[in-house]
């Protein structure tokens, strides 16, 4: 008798145990079934493919380039290749992508608000005789989106610098206003307000 009740005790412990452990089991496969719906669930970044999700940013320059009526020393040739010097520079500088479509996003133009030619003089007993002469541009960039019709608008300034010594003659007066010192002060305005977009 004693043998049969320590068989049904052992009998019942094993169906204790076996009951916790189908339950564990259940448990088990519960919970990973939930956590696997939950990870399932998620949406993980994808990867973007540029030129394709996102959109690029198109520019058109415009070939117009506005001259202010105050801009001091008066030269046909400031507006000689500041959209090609704009191109560029907006190339190189930006994130923007160059067309010549009309369907562009945004419209870059230029427009010249000073440009000047200030000099210093100097002599000493009319012997030696030097002057320092400085190209200065300055001038706006604007650009505009097609779509709200904002316009930003950003100020650069650029100069060059010559100096000029003589010794026993004396300097002319009337200095040609030199076509590479102006190309280099437009570039370097045009520089200085492409780098603040």
């Amino acid at each position: 008798m004693i043998m049969e009740k320590e068989i049904k005790h052992i009998q019942y412990y094993l169906e204790l145990i076996f009951k916790e452990n189908k339950m564990r089991i259940a448990l088990k496969i519960l919970m990973g079934f939930f956590i696997f719906e939950i990870l399932g669930g998620q949406e993980l970044p994808q990867p973007i493919i540029l030129g394709e999700d996102l959109p690029q940013k198109t520019l058109k320059i415009s070939r117009f380039v506005e001259v202010s009526e105050n801009i001091g020393v008066m030269d046909d040739r400031v507006t000689l290749g500041i959209s090609q010097i704009m191109e560029e520079i907006f190339l190189n500088e930006t994130n923007y992508i160059l067309t010549d479509k009309e369907d562009a996003a945004f419209v870059a133009s230029a427009e010249v608000v000073y440009l000047g030619k200030p000099n210093e003089a100097w002599s000493i007993v009319g012997i030696l005789n030097g002057r320092k002469t400085q190209t200065e541009v300055r001038l706006n960039i604007k650009v505009k989106e097609t779509i709200t019709n904002k316009v930003i608008t950003e100020r650069g300034v650029g100069s060059t610098q010559t100096n000029i010594q003589a010794t026993g003659l004396q300097i002319n007066e009337e200095m040609e206003f030199g076509k590479s010192e102006l190309g280099g002060a437009l570039r370097k305005a045009i520089e200085d307000a492409v780098v603040k977009f």
